[in-house]
C-alpha cells in the first residue's frame, strides 16, 4: 500500500491544475444488502442514509475527465427475521474513483469504490466484529451540471462479501443508489 501512495501523489502533482476542479458532494443513498445463505424468514427492504463527500476532477483530453474522492457515506438495510424486524446501520468512508465521459451539461461515469467500515450497528449492539472492514464496488452514474451546481443519480454494486461469519456460508453484499447534489469550485 505504502509503494502505491508515492507514484498516485506524483501523477496528480504533474496534472495540470488549470484542468482539475475541487468538487463538494451531498446527497440521500437508498440502501440495502443482498443476503445470500442466509436461512430461512429473512425479508429485506430499503433504508434512508446519506452521502457527503469531496472529490477532485482532473481532466484529459477535452470529454474525459478521472475523479477521485473521500465520501462518508450511511449504508445499510432492514430486516424483518421471522416477524421481528431490526435495521442494520452501516458507516463507510468510501474512495471513488471514477472515469467521466462529458456532452456539454452531462456526463456518464463509471469506476470502482473501496470504502472502509468505520461502525456497524444493529440498535444499540454493535455488529461490526462480523463484518468485513473493506468494502469493494463498482460505481455508475449520471450527472448534469449548470455552470458550478450540479444534480447527480450513481448506483454503486457491492462485489465483495462483507460478512465475517465464521460458520455457514452467508455473503452479504451492499447496493446503493445515491442522488446527489455537486458544487464545484
Amino acid at each position: 500500500m505504502k509503494k502505491l501512495v508515492l507514484p498516485l501523489v506524483l501523477f496528480f502533482a504533474f496534472i495540470s491544475i488549470s484542468s482539475a476542479q475541487l468538487g463538494f458532494r451531498g446527497g440521500v443513498n437508498l440502501a440495502n444488502q443482498s443476503y445470500t445463505n442466509a436461512g430461512s424468514g429473512f425479508e429485506l427492504t430499503g433504508k434512508i442514509g446519506f452521502l457527503l463527500g469531496v472529490n477532485y476532477e482532473i481532466g484529459f483530453a477535452n470529454t474525459f475527465a478521472i475523479r477521485p474522492g473521500l465520501e462518508y457515506a450511511l449504508k445499510g438495510t432492514s430486516i424483518t427475521i421471522n416477524g421481528a424486524d431490526a435495521n442494520a446501520n452501516f458507516d463507510y468512508l468510501e474512495i471513488p474513483v471514477d472515469l467521466i465521459y462529458k456532452s456539454g451539461s452531462f456526463s456518464v461515469y463509471a469506476g470502482p469504490y473501496f470504502a472502509f467500515l468505520t461502525s456497524a450497528k444493529s440498535g444499540s449492539i454493535d455488529i461490526k466484529p462480523d463484518h468485513s472492514t473493506l468494502d469493494v464496488g463498482l460505481n455508475i452514474g449520471l450527472g448534469f451540471n449548470i455552470s458550478a451546481v450540479g444534480i447527480g443519480a450513481k448506483y454503486g454494486l457491492g462485489l465483495s462479501n462483507i460478512s465475517d461469519y465464521s460458520t455457514g456460508n452467508a455473503s452479504i453484499k451492499n447496493n446503493v443508489l445515491s442522488l446527489y447534489v455537486t458544487f464545484t469550485l
